[in-house]
């Protein structure tokens, strides 16, 4: 597959960008973190050369994840916020909602509480108006952690659970396993530690 990238790149770079993003993914589950990061930045090179501002936006939001787990928090943040302004450019409330959820928990990692909340509203609208409850689901649980982190503890319980029955009705069972994580640790901060054990459980 890479012999055949290296060869679509010189004649599809429109396409390129495509297969190296699901290269990117193999290179992720595999742990080749930094084959990982060069393919996203290959990839980031062709979607700019065709102009293509939705797939670079996908591109810089991978990107974005890989550049903060080696360390690189500076630069995660440039590219998170790149992908949100190609977003907006390219008018894809789906791909934006997506670069919002991002970028919120982007910010929720670096302390900006209220920063990351107000970013994840605007990507919970974007979110809903696409029609996308994966990314929905996704968007209310980061603002579950953002409204536990300032103590806002019923909130931040209904936010989560709300996540959790969006990724459950999505079948998605590890998040919705996450979610449960989320809750039974938010039980044990508010010591409801035998609703704790049972979300644990779940």
């Amino acid at each position: 597959l890479l012999v055949a990238w290296h060869w679509m790149r010189e004649r599809d770079r429109h396409a390129a960008v495509g297969l190296a993003l699901s290269l990117a993914s193999g290179s992720r589950l595999r742990g080749a973190t930094l084959e990982h990061r060069r393919l996203l930045e290959m990839a980031a090179e062709d979607a700019r050369a065709v102009g293509d501002l939705r797939d670079l936006a996908e591109v810089l939001e991978g990107l974005a994840w890989v550049q903060r787990s080696l360390g690189e928090a500076d630069v995660a943040m440039a590219s998170i916020q790149e992908s949100v302004a190609c977003a907006r450019a390219a008018d894809e409330p789906a791909r934006l909602a997506c670069c919002l959820a991002a970028l919120g928990d982007h910010l929720r990692l670096q302390g900006r509480q209220q920063n990351a909340e107000d970013v994840l509203r605007e990507g919970l609208f974007a979110a809903v108006g696409a029609g996308r409850p994966d990314t929905e689901a996704r968007v209310r649980g980061t603002l579950g952690l953002c409204l536990a982190g300032r103590g806002a503890f019923e909130l931040a319980e209904e936010s989560l659970e709300l996540a959790l029955d969006l990724f459950r009705s999505c079948g998605n069972r590890r998040e919705e396993g996450v979610m449960w994580s989320h809750l039974a640790a938010l039980a044990v901060r508010r010591w409801r530690h035998v609703e704790a054990s049972e979300r644990y459980r779940e």
